[in-house]
């Protein structure tokens, strides 16, 4: 195994194991409860259940959800996935921003807790 490699998998190694339970117990809570909550929203609006999965986008995922109208079900999944493309087109903007954050707090935090050499 190359060098870096080896040292990148020591490193993530060691990261998950000075990991404290109660950060991974209330991280998997949060996702349920997001999930949960985008099943309860689609059941209230009478939609599709395929929409629950946007729950996997997180917040954006709530987000769409919030902007879907009422009681539209469609037909297939392609006809889903389809409407689901169209809602993603008009959050182009909101995903770009979004990730320019987080490559942003991600380089900000590497660059300001870098482990000492």
């Amino acid at each position: 195994m190359p060098w870096a490699a080896q040292e990148i998998e020591e490193l993530a190694i060691s990261a998950f194991r000075n990991i404290h339970p109660a950060i991974l117990v209330s991280g998997f809570t949060g996702l349920v409860l997001v999930f949960v909550g985008c099943f309860l929203v689609v059941r209230a609006k009478q939609l599709h259940p395929y929409w629950t999965l946007a729950g996997m986008l997180s917040f954006v995922g709530v987000v769409i959800l919030a902007t879907l109208p009422e009681g539209h079900h469609p037909r297939s999944l392609a006809e889903a996935l389809n409407e689901l493309r169209i809602l993603l087109a008009r959050f182009k903007r909101l995903f770009v921003a979004a990730f320019v954050v987080a490559a942003l707090v991600t380089l900000a935090w590497a660059l300001l807790f870098q482990p000492p050499v």
